[in-house]
């Protein structure tokens, strides 16, 4: 017999002489479709699909099998968990796709020849450790073997990395198994099926450590993961597990593990065939090669004349690898000579001006990543000054006493943009900070914001259509309307994919900045009183977001729950009147800069903070970002900061 796969359902089939195993999306055995036509199953016990399916004396011949799948009875549980620490946090993920756990997504594929079966799934985890793992089956083999390649892709060293295989074998109507630790020296442990059938993990790696508890192990640095000695034993109903403890991995670096696991009627020879290196010789997986971070790109011209840049400038391979650059889809108001490099030289249509793109690949040979350049070709006029202008006398705007409306106050100090004319503006921003103004009510026209930044603001007379109210407002080509769909009335804000909601004055007028200026997943103050949650049982970190260079007043404020891993973020720095780096309160709350607001800050017990440490600030986009947490906090500083 020679080897039989098949890709179904996104999950791959494979079976030899004695053995049939599927493998599912995440990389474990254990598939949750049917089996195709042609691969045997457990069908006598109700089951289609497939774990780990034996006929010791081979399908189709002699007597029919009187085991079970080893790994569909009861709950199914096979899988693995991966666990290293970065600095203080230690960071544990898992991937058990039938008990629920499925938190490193991988892709799986076929590899098979008619001599082996191999399944070769490849993942990451959040942190950038590479998983490469092939599981093999030989046509004669009661065993499969799993080769994993792990692999630090990141710019961090990666300490105490472990990786943990757990599986629990059982039989119809007995889930109690004979389970013994054979060896240590490399890892051996078992559980008795029938009499004289065992089903086996094994290693030969000295950092493996054999053991058998629990149920649903999920963590890689359990105590009893790696405690128990050789010729412990025990009947019961519990998993079994091999656990490698792996040190450090710096940046780039990588290790290697093989083990084995299978159902077998003569363990002593089933050792001695793998020990021997009779089974075949597997190729070791290829190191993870990561597509390239392409970024998209945006450049400003002038009418009738040429523009030049290059789009690889700011694109990178994580691996280090030089990048081309190839066409995919050239722009329509003008031509393009591009080049290999990424440089490029656009000549727009003769008397045209207004928003062009094309699209590029970057490429490290192996992979190919998109990406968008956005051009803008301003025509002349341009109005290069701050324009106040009142709106048309057909559609008056009526502002607010500047003593009654904060946003007034801003709009006195800063460059402010009036859009309400209703012929197609172009509004260039200056280098400080801009307030760009337009009526929801008058017919402003199509207009555009050329240099809008991080510090800038859009004012409007009402909010935004904000399909879902999650206050984010998502830009159709950098375009947001004004009339929520029902008019012509548009601006285009080059550079700007999103709004954000910052808030409304009494009089209702809206106020947005550039979304991508809030740290990723941080919860943000608005101009009203907001009321803010950490993590009651101080286990994940929240980050509490002010974006006080505005000089809006965001209000009276409160945190609750915050806790060691729990951040404040600002974008101007709060005082430090003796520059020790402690920003303690004053009248019982922690003043925002520039009278933007106040924060009461308690911890997980309710009891007030009364100071914070400054962990330091970095610069993202031309914006400052000043981070604070918990005095005598470990581990949390402005690197802890993701967009």
């Amino acid at each position: 017999m020679t080897i039989n796969s098949a890709i179904a359902n996104g999950e791959l089939h494979l079976q030899g002489t004695y053995l049939s195993i599927g493998v599912n999306a995440d990389g474990n055995l254990g598939t949750t479709k049917n089996a195709p036509k042609g691969f045997a199953t457990d069908a006598d016990s109700g089951f289609l699909r497939v774990g780990m399916f034996a006929d010791l004396d081979g399908f189709g011949q002699g007597k029919a099998t009187t085991l079970d799948d080893v790994l569909l009875q009861g709950r199914s549980i096979e899988g693995f968990n991966v666990g290293y620490t970065i600095g203080s946090n230690k960071v544990v993920q898992s991937n058990q796709l039938l008990t629920g756990y499925y938190q490193i997504k991988g892709t799986l594929s076929d590899a098979s020849t008619a001599e082996e079966g191999k399944a070769v799934w490849n993942g990451a985890t959040k942190d950038k450790l590479g998983i490469a793992q092939t599981i093999t089956l030989a046509d004669d083999a009661k065993y499969i073997k799993i080769d994993v390649t792990l692999t630090n892709n990141s710019a961090t060293t990666m300490n105490d990395v472990r990786y943990m295989r757990t599986a629990d074998p059982d039989q119809t109507g007995k889930f109690d198994t004979a389970n013994k630790i054979e060896q240590n020296d490399g890892a051996l442990v078992t559980a008795m099926l029938q009499k004289d059938t065992p089903f086996f993990l094994y290693s030969q790696d000295e950092r493996a450590t054999a053991s058998f508890y629990g149920f649903v192990n999920l963590d890689p640095y359990a105590a009893t993961a790696t405690s128990q000695a050789k010729g412990y034993a025990k009947t019961a109903d519990q998993t079994l597990n091999l656990t490698f403890s792996l040190g450090a991995l710096k940046a780039g670096e990588s290790t290697k593990i093989t083990l084995y696991m299978g159902v077998t009627d003569n363990l002593k020879a089933t050792l001695a065939e793998i020990d021997a290196g009779k089974a075949p010789v597997v190729v070791a997986p290829p190191v993870v090669n990561l597509a390239p971070e392409a970024v998209n790109d945006a450049f400003d011209g002038d009418q009738d004349n040429a523009v030049t840049g290059n789009v690889l400038s700011n694109d990178k391979d994580p691996e280090g690898k030089k990048l081309t650059a190839s066409m995919v889809d050239g722009p329509d108001h003008g031509t393009i000579k591009f080049s290999d490099d990424g440089s490029f030289i656009y000549t727009p249509n003769a008397g045209w001006s207004g928003g062009d793109s094309f699209t590029y690949a970057a490429s490290d040979g192996v992979h190919k990543t998109n990406a968008t350049v956005d051009l803008s070709i301003e025509a002349a006029p341009v109005v290069e000054e701050p324009v106040i202008e009142l709106p048309p006398v057909e559609t008056p705007v009526t502002l607010p006493p500047v003593t009654a409306d904060p946003f007034l106050d801003l709009l006195q100090a800063a460059s402010v943009f009036n859009g309400n004319a209703s012929a197609n503006e172009i509004l260039k921003g200056t280098a400080g900070s801009d307030v760009f103004y337009f009526s929801n009510e008058a017919r402003t026209g199509q207009d555009r914001i050329v240099g809008f930044d991080k510090t800038d603001l859009f004012v409007t007379d009402a909010k935004l259509y904000d399909g879902n109210n999650d206050g984010i407002i998502a830009l159709s080509k950098n375009k947001v309307s004004l009339d929520g769909g029902k008019g012509g009335d548009t601006v285009v804000i080059e550079g700007v994919s999103k709004l954000r909601f910052l808030g409304t004055d009494d009089a209702g007028h809206a106020v947005y900045a550039d979304a991508s200026a809030r740290p990723k997943n941080a919860k943000e103050g608005t101009t009203a009183d907001d009321a803010f949650m950490g993590d009651a049982r101080n286990k994940s970190k929240n980050v509490f977001f002010f974006d006080t260079n505005h000089g809006l007043d965001l209000g009276n404020d409160t945190i609750g729950n915050f806790g060691k891993h729990d951040l404040v973020v600002t974008t101007t720095k709060l005082a430090d009147d003796n520059n020790d780096g402690i920003i303690t309160i004053s009248d019982g709350k922690f003043a925002l800069p520039g009278d933007t607001g106040s924060l009461l800050v308690s911890d997980t017990k309710g009891a007030a903070i009364d100071s914070l440490e400054f962990d330091g600030s970095v610069v993202r986009g031309g914006l400052t970002y000043y981070v604070y947490s918990l005095v005598g906090s470990v581990g949390t500083d402005a690197s802890d900061l993701s967009f």
